[in-house]
């Protein structure tokens, strides 16, 4: 694989690329790793494999599915932020 790209398929044979966490990055076998293109954190970015750098667009916080608190429901009181969760307000 020559571009920096990085596509998902399925396949019933082997990922062409295999990754590792390595400590907050995730590498391939070329050691090349994960990198948020352009270094911006905003819906529908592409993520690129790109040579390792110190940056935080390769930095990632892996969270398991099941470590996800559960959602609140709507007006429910997000304890963290002290807020209801989408319901109206007045300042």
């Amino acid at each position: 694989m020559k571009g920096n790209n990085l596509g998902i398929a399925s396949t019933n044979a082997r990922w062409y690329q295999l990754f590792r966490v390595k400590g907050q990055r995730i590498v391939n076998e070329r050691n090349k790793a994960l990198d948020l293109q352009g270094g911006l954190d905003k819906e529908g970015q592409n993520i690129i494999v790109n040579d390792q750098n110190d940056e935080l667009n390769q930095k990632w916080t892996i969270i398991y599915v099941k470590d996800i608190p559960p959602k609140l429901k709507d007006c429910e009181m997000n304890k963290e932020f002290n807020i209801k969760v989408n319901c109206d307000f007045h300042v």
